[in-house]
């Protein structure tokens, strides 16, 4: 499962009335952060979303999650993982 468009975006009838500092444009799975000096985590984009993140839930799904930035195994909680400029962070759920 991808990220989902406009993730961070408030908006009614059409008309955008917020952007948080993290958010999504579209559903390519980048996560855009906009925010001078932030330092974020995963679990900071998820509360945006209004979603779970844990070792045990990503989302709706439940299971042991595990996770890999650039490819490589991320041995920490996933909540934890730092977003820096152009990582690619796949979460697996078993």
């Amino acid at each position: 499962m991808t990220l989902p468009a406009n993730i961070g975006m408030v908006q009614t009838s059409g008309i955008l009335l917020c952007i948080y500092w993290l958010h999504t444009h579209d559903d390519s799975g980048t996560i855009h952060i906009e925010a001078p000096g932030g330092n974020f985590t995963l679990a900071d984009f998820f509360a945006v979303w209004g979603q779970p993140l844990s070792g045990t839930r990503v989302g709706p799904y439940r299971g042991d999650v595990s996770a890999n930035v650039n490819g490589a195994p991320y041995t920490g909680a996933p909540q934890s993982i730092p977003l820096a400029d152009g990582e690619t962070i796949v979460l697996n759920v078993r």
